[in-house]
């Protein structure tokens, strides 16, 4: 009886170590994650508000080799696709999630609505970029979008990341690049307050 019990725990220990290999042979970098977020995002034209059916444009790079700000060392992205999200919100009349106010046109790269992933309330904000990856050594973007509804309007770029196939996962972080991101259109429907994520990662402008 007890060599029949320890037969038992013998076959299900070989079951689990060979589980557990298989695993760490399939994801050898599980749990790893790769920092950077010294890329810029930029927002065109300039000008803190635009007619109604003209557009705005988004374009930024990524890079596929980076120096992770964690370890400090030198990492190269392998992965073939980067995805995240964009968001839009307007801020006036109403606040609410208002990605359908803008018809949306990709030029380099990828949007879809991810209803896999994301709510039917989310999906009222958010869409999915894809980045281009034809180049050797960098992700692209480049999204225009025509203004069908006015009203003030903020926009950000949330983590876009990728996971390669040893399940290393790679984070980008992209703050404005525009000297002025128009926050004055947020503290104004914020009773003055404006976060720390905002001031690295929305831009605002009024459509009229």
């Amino acid at each position: 009886m007890v060599t029949k019990v320890y037969s038992v725990f013998f076959v299900f220990f070989i079951f689990l170590l060979f589980c557990c290999t298989k695993k760490k042979e399939g994801c050898p970098k599980a749990g790893y994650e790769y920092i950077t977020s010294l890329s810029k995002c930029r927002y065109s034209p300039t000008s803190d508000s635009i007619p109604l059916n003209s557009t705005i444009y988004i374009e930024a790079t990524l890079p596929k080799i980076f120096v992770d700000e964690n370890s400090n060392t030198t990492v190269f992205n392998i992965d073939g696709k980067v995805e995240g999200p964009l968001d839009i919100i307007m801020l006036f009349p109403l606040e609410e999630g208002a990605v359908e106010n803008f018809e949306i046109i990709p030029k380099i790269g990828a949007v879809f609505k991810d209803s896999i992933h994301a709510s039917s309330g989310q999906l009222k904000s958010f869409r999915t970029l894809i980045w281009d990856a034809h180049s050797r050594d960098s992700f692209s973007i480049k999204i225009e979008l025509k203004a069908l509804v006015r009203g003030v309007y903020g926009f950000s770029i949330g983590q876009q990341s990728s996971r390669d196939k040893d399940c290393a996962l790679y984070k980008y972080f992209l703050k404005v690049g525009n000297t002025d991101q128009h926050l004055n259109y947020l503290a104004q429907y914020n009773n003055g307050y404006v976060s720390d994520y905002e001031r690295n990662f929305a831009y605002c402008f009024k459509v009229y």
